[in-house]
């Protein structure tokens, strides 16, 4: 049994994708101790939960460890 697939859902699962690459590489450049971080875990990022991501990680010493 196949789920259709929304380009949009698509789209944003990709976006997903990349922000979770690109947090995973700037993590393992600048390593930080446990007290000097901030660890989220999102849930429902949609259109506007990705926006909130992206500002998430620009932040340096902010960590997204989870994005349902």
């Amino acid at each position: 049994m196949s789920i259709p697939l929304s380009r949009r859902h698509f789209t944003g699962a990709l976006g997903a994708g990349v922000l979770l690459s690109q947090a995973a590489a700037r993590a393992a450049q600048t390593p930080k101790g446990p007290n000097d971080q901030v660890v989220l875990g999102m849930i429902g990022v949609g259109s506007q939960g990705t926006g909130r991501l992206r500002e998430f990680l620009k932040l340096p010493d902010v960590r997204i460890a989870a994005i349902c």
